[in-house]
């Protein structure tokens, strides 16, 4: 019995110390600073201690808290930081300026020129039989074709060319450089109907620096001329599609004669492009149609008139 009463503590003992510790009703905390009744804890010394553990650290000030002079800093520095990447982007688009890539076009454009003009070799062999045709009178012309292989129109283009520049090296050989500078504009124009001026200023760059076209610009041959007709006829068949008037249609005609006496290898040129709007006149776009067989009859009006040349055509594949 002694050792119970000395373990087991009075009711009086137990109800004490919570009495004495709780605060009176003038000392209370005021409502925005106390624990609301729901949320206290249990009394006890597991209560206290969780209450001096928890608390002062949920109020304790954070990082970035507005009122704490290590909040403001932190904010000052993240702002900081948050701006730089921003300012740096805004600063910087990753492409040149307009003005540097139209230089470059020019400058590019200039040295596509003086290339195409630029030779120091001699006449080979195919360029000297067309400068000694070319001087022969014109009367002559279809005799010496018989024999030569080739259609008749840059020889007569040659001839008068001769009469007025001579027969120098140079001379003969700025025609094709002419006809190659000449090509250069209407790439531009095929390049920005097609595509906007990006796709304009693309081919005409490509052009002035494509080895083919400096290459055929320093001889005295008729490749040039066939460059300088297949763009034509591109502008010309862009316009016709979209407006099949009589100007547009004329130009696709005189194009497509004219490739055909320029060269032959442009009947299989002539040929996809008789194709090409057949079938467009047939599947394509309702609003394509119309001016696809308009230009496919004028195609037909090219080929019309190449037809007095074809004799002459059929003799030099069986003597050439």
């Amino acid at each position: 019995m002694d050792s119970v009463e000395t373990t087991s503590p009075s009711a009086a003992e137990v109800t004490e110390p919570s009495s004495a510790a709780a605060p009176s009703s003038a000392e209370a905390p005021s409502s925005a600073e106390a624990p609301s009744s729901a949320a206290a804890p249990p009394s006890g010394t597991v209560g206290t201690t969780l209450d001096t553990e928890t608390v002062p650290r949920s109020d304790q000030p954070r990082v970035g808290d507005e009122g704490s002079p290590t909040g403001t800093t932190s904010d000052a520095h993240t702002d900081a930081r948050s701006d730089e990447p921003t300012r740096r982007v805004r600063g910087y688009s990753g492409w040149p300026s307009r003005r540097l890539l139209i230089a470059c076009a020019v400058v590019i454009g200039l040295l596509g020129i003086v290339l195409r003009f630029w030779t120091t070799s001699d006449l080979w062999l195919d360029e000297a039989l067309s400068v000694n045709i070319a001087k022969q009178p014109l009367s002559q012309l279809h005799l010496l074709l018989d024999r030569d292989g080739a259609p008749p129109l840059y020889y007569v283009l040659l001839h008068f060319w001769i009469s007025l520049f001579g027969t120098s090296d140079l001379a003969v050989r700025s025609l094709s450089g002419v006809f190659s500078v000449a090509t250069l504009p209407l790439m531009w124009i095929a390049g920005r109907r097609l595509g906007g001026r990006a796709v304009a200023a693309s081919a005409l760059v490509l052009t002035a620096v494509s080895p083919f076209a400096i290459r055929y610009a320093t001889e005295a041959r008729m490749y040039s001329l066939v460059a300088f007709l297949t763009a034509g006829a591109v502008v010309a068949l862009q316009r016709s599609l979209e407006r099949p008037r009589p100007g547009n249609l004329v130009a696709v005609c005189a194009c497509a004669a004219l490739l055909l006496y320029t060269h032959y290898w442009a009947i299989y040129l002539v040929a996809v492009i008789a194709f090409w709007l057949g079938w467009q006149s047939w599947r394509g776009p309702v609003w394509r149609r119309r001016g696809a067989r308009w230009s496919l009859l004028a195609v037909a009006g090219g080929v019309v008139l190449f037809l007095p040349w074809v004799p002459t055509f059929l003799y030099q594949s069986a003597h050439t």
